[in-house]
């Protein structure tokens, strides 16, 4: 869905890349994610989350180690507070993360608002209205391909 929001074409030579990410494929996802960067090594790979998503590596069977430490070590993230939470203070409680804290970048959500994907992933299951929180074309595309518990075709 990324390029659903992308200007087109994309500006300054930029390029999309969208990764769909499960369990069962987060280890050919990773493979690909480092020969990516390894054969372009001027290219900066990032995982961009929220901060809910950042916590959620402190959750027991979630997340392997192995697999926090790869993505943060190797990669980096670009982590987006939300109200009510406090990324630095969980990077600071995280031996993994306090290690690699120089490759993990916070940007301030200014202007708060309680809306996140998980919450717009529930209210689409529910059959509720999204309308003014994501794109009309985003929608149609979730839809049409029943994401989310979405049965409306």
């Amino acid at each position: 869905m990324v390029p659903l929001y992308t200007p087109h074409p994309p500006k300054n030579g930029e390029k999309i890349s969208e990764t769909k990410l499960s369990t069962k494929r987060m280890n050919v996802e990773t493979h690909n994610a480092r020969n990516t960067a390894l054969s372009q090594s001027d290219i900066n790979l990032r995982l961009l989350c929220g901060a809910d998503l950042l916590e959620s590596f402190g959750t027991p069977g979630l997340w392997k180690d192995e697999d926090i430490e790869d993505i943060v070590s190797r990669f980096g993230l670009v982590c987006i507070t939300r109200e009510g939470s406090d990324p630095r203070k969980f990077i600071y409680e995280s031996d993994v993360l306090t290690k690699y804290q120089e490759n993990i970048h916070i940007v301030t959500e200014w202007i708060h608002n309680d809306i996140s994907s998980t919450k717009i992933r529930r209210a689409l299951r529910r059959g509720e209205s999204v309308k003014y929180l994501i794109q009309d074309v985003v929608i149609d595309y979730i839809k049409e391909h029943r994401l989310y518990g979405t049965n409306d075709k």
